[in-house]
């Protein structure tokens, strides 16, 4: 009996750790080009096409877009959170403000996701301009088949 349940405690483990392996060959690759790139925010003034915010699938890579108009000197930083099927991808903004409008492409992209699937939510958060804490907003969510 024994050996019975250290089997089986063995196997969890095993089924464990396999787990945390998959999930930490994920790669994320967060992409900000423009105005918000660096803190002083000065990349670009150009005005572009704005993009709404759009989550797709091509293979085992789940890749998030948009492209938006906001204050200049805001950077924002992209981050992520793996939990069991749900991923959470974050805009983390912050900086003071300058007095004028620009223009930034942000998105991230998820490699070597596993087959199965996902609900994926991107969130906006951060500081606003004056330091305070900004409010979390939901930006898109969709659930996805990877295959």
């Amino acid at each position: 009996m024994k050996k019975c349940v250290f089997g089986l405690i063995l196997a969890i483990a095993i089924v464990a750790v396999a787990i945390s392996l998959s999930k930490s060959s994920i790669i994320f690759i967060p992409s900000v080009k423009g105005c918000a790139e660096t803190q002083k925010g000065m990349a670009t003034k150009a005005f572009n096409e704005e993009r709404e915010p759009s989550i797709t699938v091509s293979g085992n890579k789940l890749i998030y877009d948009r492209a938006i108009s906001h204050l200049c000197c805001r950077k924002v930083e992209m981050k992520r959170e793996i939990i069991g099927s749900t991923i959470n991808i974050y805009e983390v903004w912050s900086g003071a403000s300058c007095r004028c409008i620009c223009f930034s492409e942000i998105g991230a992209t998820l490699e070597n996701l596993p087959a199965g699937t996902y609900t994926v939510s991107v969130y906006e958060k951060g500081t606003k301009p004056d330091g305070s804490a900004m409010e979390q907003v939901l930006i898109i969510s969709k659930e996805i088949v990877v295959e």
